[in-house]
């Protein structure tokens, strides 16, 4: 009998995971993951994810909420502002990072409240570029990180949505972020519609933090923080919520990805240091 055998391998260059599958030793496609970081310490974070998981379409919110004071930044002739932002606001953004970020404890720290929230990954379909264009005039890209000379620099008469929504500063080129630019006008939970109608863009995978697992003393920070313990309400909720579905919650230990046991023989160690 015939079998069709996954492949999985990291593109060096892009940093994102692509996975192949072969039939009869002949590619059939190649499929492109991302991440989506978000906190669950919260209720209006944990009825977001809820949303997100049950309905495979994620939150998408207009430039000037998200959290980088440059967004949307651009240099023009006075008579082309107003075009521009009337532009601006006819386009949505929904923020994702590379595969590899998913081992960043930094994007865990900033956007997943410090491993007390979760890691979405979604199968974009086959794609090995930058960009991949989705209906409705919409698309996922990868970000340029520049200088801001460089960004001031640019010829206003090239200005278009992409140039403009799709560069940062160099100053947060640890994100790695690709961005979904959905062409709407009022924030919400929008679908990744490809343009092939027999592939959906779909979530994978939802990696849940595990703060402070296998401390020593893990029990006791867990019972003096309500913020951990709002978490711990939330997460096991989630993951009935992702079994539902079909989806596998996968813990994610932080001391594993990193390798943050104690390793002294100083003072004879034998587990990890308590905080």
């Amino acid at each position: 009998m015939l079998k069709i055998f996954p492949l999985e391998w990291f593109d060096l260059i892009h940093g994102v995971t692509y996975k192949e599958k072969t039939f009869n030793n002949q590619s059939l496609f190649v499929s492109m993951t991302l991440i989506k970081f978000m906190p669950l310490n919260d209720s209006k974070y944990f009825c977001r994810a809820k949303q997100i998981i049950e309905k495979n379409k994620f939150w998408c919110s207009r430039f000037y909420n998200l959290n980088d004071p440059m967004e949307g930044i651009f240099k023009s002739w006075p008579e082309q502002a107003e075009f521009m932002w009337d532009l601006k606001l006819a386009h949505l953004i929904c923020s994702f990072s590379d595969s590899s970020s998913l081992g960043n404890p930094l994007m865990w720290g900033h956007y997943a409240a410090g491993f007390q929230g979760i890691a979405i990954e979604v199968d974009i379909g086959d794609s090995s570029s930058n960009r991949v264009n989705l209906k409705g005039d919409s698309y996922i890209k990868r970000i340029q990180y520049k200088l801001i000379e460089r960004i001031l620099d640019d010829d206003s008469e090239c200005m278009s949505i992409d140039t403009i929504f799709c560069r940062k500063l160099c100053n947060w080129k640890y994100e790695n972020e690709w961005r979904f630019i959905k062409k709407a006008t009022e924030e919400g939970y929008y679908g990744i519609e490809l343009l092939d109608n027999s592939k959906k863009a779909k979530i994978i995978n939802v990696y849940f933090g595990e703060p402070y697992k296998d401390i020593g003393n893990s029990a006791d920070i867990i019972q003096k923080s309500k913020s951990l313990k709002k978490y711990r309400f939330f997460k096991e909720a989630l993951e009935e919520i992702c079994k539902n579905k079909g989806i596998t919650p996968i813990s994610f230990d932080p001391w594993e990805q990193q390798n943050y046991s104690c390793n002294c023989t100083q003072y004879n160690c034998n587990k990890r240091t308590e905080l």
